[in-house]
């Protein structure tokens, strides 16, 4: 098998896209609070797609609502630095139904730690199309639903991925080029984004 089919035949394997409908018109307002106990109050959240969250720094210390696993988290979203008396807020408008985990990067090492559940929403199985190797750059049509973003990702091995770009779908089919495409195999996925 040529490496050039080898590795459109690993995009076919790799590739996972979730699409779900735009959050309810509406949605909820929670708060979760940044401790100077060194804690997220509360640590757990149920919530349902098209709500908000809003992290308040009601401690001494800065803090980060930085989502995923520590210490580097994947990306979903990241606060930056949260003084005190300081606030983030995210939407989980284009979120799939799931516990999205989340830390502080400050502090994760002493328990500060929390998850936001997504109860409801739609996950879809994607539908590729068209991949194509072209001076130096990979590229492939998606179908989604316009509006949502969506957050391409490559890895060579499905543990670590890197971003190769962030799009805002102008239509239900859109195209995800990654610019920095090797010969070498690798596989590729595309998530919302938030």
């Amino acid at each position: 098998m040529s490496l050039k089919k080898k590795v459109i035949f690993e995009l076919f394997v790799g590739l996972a896209l979730l699409s779900t409908p735009i959050g309810r018109a509406l949605g909820a307002s929670f708060t979760v609070q940044m401790t100077g106990g060194l804690v997220f109050s509360p640590a757990s959240l149920s919530i349902a797609q098209g709500d908000t969250v809003t992290w308040t720094n009601t401690g001494a210390f800065a803090h980060t609502s930085t989502s995923g696993f520590p210490p580097t988290g994947n990306g979903l979203w990241d606060s930056s630095i949260v003084n005190p008396n300081g606030a983030f807020t995210v939407t989980f408008t284009n979120s799939a139904p799931q516990t999205y985990p989340y830390f502080c990067s400050f502090h994760y090492a002493f328990g500060m730690t929390g998850a936001v559940t997504v109860t409801n929403g739609t996950a879809v199985r994607p539908l590729l199309e068209a991949p194509l190797w072209t001076n130096g750059q990979f590229e492939f049509v998606a179908n989604g639903k316009a509006g949502n973003t969506y957050v391409a990702e490559k890895s060579h091995d499905f543990s670590q991925w890197t971003v190769v770009s962030t799009n805002l779908a102008s239509s239900d089919r859109f195209t995800i080029i990654d610019p920095s495409a090797t010969n070498s195999t690798g596989f590729y996925r595309v998530r919302l984004g938030l």
